[in-house]
């Protein structure tokens, strides 16, 4: 997987606006899969004594590879997501918990049980282990459910995901970090097909100017 992120922020007073713009691939077996490209909106708020609050808005086109089955562009969504969060910075630790809603619109109408609606919630905590060292936990709950009947299976898919992660920030400067993490997640559905465990390995670099 590789992803590409740019912005651009305006500070004002205690209210920070940021614009970004997202790519992101996905290959599978050493040929492409999925890409997908983001616009996304921030209004991020500091109200002082350690809270702050934040809003997000992103419209995603997501489209997939077709390969040797020219089936796989059923699969092309565009997608509007909506997000708040508030958090507390309290000593050496920082809370916060976030949550979502998305809305997703098929590209072809005979992929429409590939869209969903969907909404979650995320926990998250940090510490300040040591300068320049943070580690962090997060736990979230998420819930989706497709727009149309599967085919084969002639049900509407839903899905229960949960996801714990645990991580590690570097910050060698304000400007740069090193991001490694280890996720479990835990897909449940009403389709045994689509129920699955997965533990993921990532590690990042950020630089930010």
């Amino acid at each position: 997987m590789l992803s590409a992120e740019t912005g651009y922020a305006v500070i004002r007073e205690n209210v920070r606006l940021s614009m970004y713009g997202r790519f992101q691939r996905v290959n599978l077996n050493e040929e492409e899969f999925q890409r997908s490209s983001s616009i996304m909106g921030t209004m991020q708020r500091n109200a002082g004594d350690g809270w702050s609050q934040g809003i997000t808005a992103a419209y995603t086109a997501v489209r997939f590879d077709t390969g040797p089955n020219p089936d796989n562009n059923l699969r092309d969504v565009n997608q509007m997501l909506l997000s708040g969060n508030i958090a507390k910075a309290a000593g050496r630790f920082l809370h916060n918990v976030s949550v979502y809603y998305g809305d997703e619109d098929a590209q072809r109408n005979a992929g429409k049980n590939n869209a969903q609606t969907f909404y979650g919630i995320a926990f998250s905590e940090q510490i300040q282990f040591r300068p320049g060292h943070i580690p962090y936990v997060r736990v979230s709950f998420h819930k989706s459910e497709n727009k149309s009947v599967a085919p084969v299976f002639n049900i509407d898919r839903e899905d229960d995901t949960f996801s714990t992660s645990f991580g590690w920030i570097w910050q060698f400067n304000r400007n740069l970090n090193i991001t490694t993490d280890v996720t479990y997640t835990e897909n449940d559905s009403n389709i045994d097909l689509y129920s699955f465990d997965r533990l993921k390995y990532q590690t990042g670099l950020r630089y930010q100017f």
